[in-house]
């Protein structure tokens, strides 16, 4: 009648471990996984991932959109294959380099700037500048206007992919950001005479990224330049607490460091490592600008997995993951309270008969959890089947979590309601996210987890702010 999460008698004695030999004066102690199971990663380049999952899966469904009719209505998902998006990031990268658009900065640095909401593009524009030997750094509206040209300025990007929506915001900040030459559009085919004028005012030159790929196509075959683990792959600024974004340099060892320890955490659990190896789904609407979601992608380009793209309107999202039904999905708590909160005040609402079946349901559910049991028999197929239908997550095999805090109950709902893997995690993008993650013998939620095989976490005391490892009351 029940299904069982894990073996729940095999508990830890402790989900980390200190290392006394890492002691020094300030610092807290050393904490490490405990998971004697998982091998040293051999790391790899963000490249090289790609690479070997073009070989391993070319016809596996890679980037995924929903084309608009007349009317502005969302299709069904239309895909690229990995053999096709490594042809066209191939053609990219080189139309990039023959049309000198990634000249280097006097530190010898080629950057790429993308500053665009999610889409396939995305993805083809930052793969493209890896094969070109170049690093990626993304611009974000929430920064503000004023951060914005900071980055702009302190990276002396040359080059800017986005799309026809945030063409004025890079035309009014051309004038402040004087290294700024190119502006590559991916959503339309040609570029309007009126943006053609508008650019040679401010000294700029618009392009297309078929324009750019066709000057590649008239190109030899790219091979990918030669990066090493230590390259930069990413320069991702933050707002920071004070003062102007820091850029976080991360690096295509730490990116891959991160996604050898996220999947091999998720992969102990049995029916979470089934669903990551066979075509697993996510998908991508957390911004490619954060750390969280480049992490994900990482992740999902070694397994050979789909990424489909959202519509770019956030209220448009559940009409998306109904259209998509990924296998995993990567949330914030803000979109899953809301979720949480119109599911139950919705049960209440209907009273009667409604309500009371709906919570002695849940409760039931919530009972088994306890007990490791992750599904029923009855409920499941009386009420709970439906409503993960409903929101499209029918074949949703793990939930994850992050960027604050989610309330306890709110994941131990989401573990009743989708009767698989809800996970939180814990990290900050100098570390390249993910640090922390639910282990899957864990039976409470209200924890991030313990640290992954791919990092090390301490403490270290900061005097000026009142800050000591000593503390024993945080907040």
């Amino acid at each position: 009648m029940f299904c069982r999460f894990d073996d729940l008698n095999a508990l830890p004695a402790s989900f980390s471990a200190i290392d006394p030999a890492a002691t020094v004066a300030g610092h807290g102690p050393v904490y490490r996984s405990t998971d004697a199971t998982a091998e040293a990663p051999k790391l790899m380049t963000l490249v090289d991932s790609l690479e070997r999952s073009v070989a391993s899966f070319p016809d596996h469904p890679f980037l995924g959109h929903r084309p608009l009719d007349a009317a502005g209505d969302a299709g069904p998902y239309e895909w690229q294959t990995y053999r096709q998006c490594h042809t066209r990031i191939q053609h990219i990268a080189a139309g990039l380099l023959a049309e000198q658009l990634l000249a280097p900065t006097v530190d010898d640095q080629r950057f790429l700037g993308i500053y665009m909401k999610n889409r396939p593009e995305w993805v083809l524009a930052q793969y493209s500048a890896f094969y070109a030997g170049a690093a990626i750094v993304p611009i974000y509206d929430t920064l503000g206007a004023a951060a914005t040209t900071f980055v702009l300025n302190q990276t002396l990007v040359a080059t800017v992919v986005c799309t026809t929506a945030e063409i004025d915001s890079l035309f009014a900040k051309a004038s402040a950001s004087p290294s700024l030459r190119h502006i590559i559009l991916c959503d339309v085919a040609t570029v309007d005479a009126t943006l053609q004028a508008t650019a040679s005012e401010l000294n700029l030159r618009v392009s297309t990224l078929a324009d750019i790929e066709a000057a590649g196509v008239r190109k030899a075959t790219l091979a990918p330049a030669a990066l090493s683990v230590d390259d930069m792959c990413v320069l991702m600024y933050t707002s920071g607490t004070t003062g102007n974004p820091k850029g976080a340099m991360i690096s295509h060892g730490n990116m891959d460091a991160v996604r050898h320890g996220i999947i091999q955490r998720l992969s102990s659990n049995a029916p979470v490592a089934a669903m990551l190896h066979n075509r697993s789904s996510v998908l991508s609407f957390l911004p490619l600008a954060h750390v969280a979601e480049q992490s994900l992608h990482a992740a999902m380009i070694f397994l050979g997995g789909a990424i489909g793209f959202y519509q770019g309107n956030a209220l448009k999202l559940v009409d998306d993951v109904q259209a998509l039904r990924p296998t995993l999905f990567l949330a914030v708590p803000r979109l899953l309270n809301k979720i949480y909160d119109k599911i139950t005040e919705g049960a209440a609402a209907a009273g009667g008969i409604k309500a009371w079946l709906f919570q002695t349901a849940l409760d039931a559910k919530l009972s088994n959890l306890k007990r490791g049991v992750a599904t029923h028999s009855v409920y499941d197929a009386l009420i709970f089947s439906k409503l993960k239908a409903k929101l499209g997550f029918d074949r949703c095999q793990l939930l994850v979590t992050g960027a604050a805090p989610l309330p306890a109950h709110v994941l131990t709902f989401y573990r009743a309601l989708l009767g698989c893997a809800c996970f939180e995690l814990y990290g900050q993008t100098e570390a390249t996210g993910a640090t922390t993650m639910t282990d899957p013998l864990e039976r409470d939620a209200g924890t991030v987890g313990p640290p992954l095989v791919s990092c090390d976490i301490k403490l270290v005391s900061v005097p000026d702010m009142g800050y000591n490892v000593t503390d024993t009351t945080h907040g």
